[in-house]
């Protein structure tokens, strides 16, 4: 089954501008780095990657600021 592609959000493509406090979700983070879900948690696991933080119950994020001093680390 083809996969769908989706628009990148409005975080992605802003992703150098926003403020280091500013929150990606998980599809954010999955179009910044091009990789699977299972990749990107396989990288937190491993501790190359930060873990999300938790908002509530059900909903995940993550730091800008992390996100961008693991990219640097790459």
């Amino acid at each position: 089954m083809p996969r769908t592609i989706r628009p990148l959000s409005a975080s992605v493509i802003s992703f150098d501008s926003l403020p280091a406090s500013a929150h990606l979700d998980l599809a954010d983070v999955l179009a910044l780095l091009s990789v699977s879900r299972a990749t990107l948690y396989n990288r937190v696991s491993a501790g190359a990657f930060p873990k999300p933080r938790k908002m509530g119950t059900n909903r995940n994020f993550w730091l800008v600021g992390e996100v961008r001093a693991a990219l640097a680390g790459c």
